[in-house]
Order: C-alpha cells, then structure tokens, then sequence
C-alpha cells in the first residue's frame, strides 16, 4: 500500500494522474510548462496576449471587465516548467491610496495591496503550481482575480 502510495504522489506531481487517480483525466492538470491551458483560460475573461518578461520567462497581458492585468511565470526551468504564477493589477495614480491599501490588507484574503515604487496602487496574488492544478482550480484562481481585482478597482476609483 506504502509503495502505491508513493507511485500514485509521484505521478500527481508529474501531472500524470489528477487527483481521484483516473488517468484518463490526466490532460485536466495544468502544470506550469501548460502555458497555452492558462492562456486558454485567461482568454475566457477578454482578451489576453502571451509574451516574455525581462528574463525571458513567459507572461500573459490581459483585460478583464476593461482592466489590464498581468500574469507573470515565476521558478522557471529554461523559461518553462515555471512552479508559480502571479497575478498582477496595477493603477497609475498620483492620489495617496495608502489608506485603501492598508484597509485591504486588514479586511481581504488571497490578493494583496501594496504601493509600487513609483507611488503606484498594485493588487498581486500568488499561485503554486508545484504538483499542478486542476482545471477547474485554476478557473477559481481567476475567477477570484476578477473579483478582487473589480473590487479593489472600485475602492480607487470611488
């Protein structure tokens, strides 16, 4: 049973067999070196673009409900086989939302607020890819940016 146990972890964080061990699933988890799933699923949410950073790692430059966001490939092998990604909102402002910052911090869960190095209000959030994720799961993740990201718009442009 160990030994099953063992081949079965092994194959997930291979991104063989999804959780629930039915292989023929396999193509349901989506690992970081499955750019085009992710760009697949962004694209759901408006328009959306595959590029490169400055390293030359992947990213996805997007809309949703007319808002451009980011999706940066971090812990990447070659530029691919990446073992996060973030989400990235960022407003161009020079109003002081360092109040509404703070008041995000306190009271929401998942996405973070900080001010950039320019003075900047900035929404992040952070996904681990390690193992992979199912399709399914990663809809959520952004189905959550959008939400988070319409919100904390709202907050800066009220």
């Amino acid at each position: 049973m160990f030994m099953m146990n063992v081949i079965a972890a092994t194959s997930l964080a291979a991104g063989q067999i999804p959780v629930g061990g039915d292989p023929d699933r396999a193509q349901d988890i989506i690992t970081g070196s499955d750019v085009d799933s992710i760009r697949n699923i962004a694209s759901a949410y408006g328009k959306v673009y595959q590029s490169e950073d400055k390293s030359g790692d992947p990213k996805l430059v997007g809309r949703m409900n007319g808002a451009r966001y980011i999706v940066y490939f971090y812990g990447c092998k070659r530029h691919t086989d990446c073992d996060s990604i973030q989400f990235y909102y960022g407003l161009s402002s020079n109003k002081d939302y360092t109040q509404t910052v703070d008041d995000w911090n306190r009271t929401m869960r998942f996405a973070t607020a900080s001010i950039d190095e320019d003075g900047d209000p900035v929404l992040t959030m952070d996904v681990t890819l390690v193992g992979g994720l199912t399709r399914a799961n990663m809809t959520d993740w952004f189905d959550l940016f959008d939400l988070q990201m319409g919100d904390f718009r709202g907050r800066l442009l009220d």
